[in-house]
């Protein structure tokens, strides 16, 4: 019995050292994309960048008017996209 409980005990702690190195890696990924922000990003990394979902970052983009599309390719204007964000700053 006891054998079982530390065994469960064992993998919780895995679990929580994976998310762990999940979430670090997470802030990494953020970090790298603001030291390379250019003028345009995808929307893989406007999503990591602005910490907001996929469909969130899509559909702000698109109501903003930011997104330029390349054949296949979207790409968010980040400077017309931070200032229809700021917009809902409340004062």
């Amino acid at each position: 019995m006891y054998i079982q409980e530390q065994e469960k005990e064992n993998r919780r702690l895995s679990r929580t050292r994976e998310k762990n190195i999940e979430a670090s890696d997470r802030v990494k990924q953020v970090k790298a994309t603001k030291a390379k922000q250019s003028k345009y990003m995808r929307y893989r990394e406007a999503k990591v960048y602005y910490c907001l979902g996929m469909n969130t970052i899509q559909r702000l983009a698109k109501e903003a008017g930011a997104t330029i599309r390349i054949g296949r390719c979207v790409l968010i204007d980040t400077e017309i996209f931070e200032k229809y964000i700021d917009s809902f700053r409340v004062k």
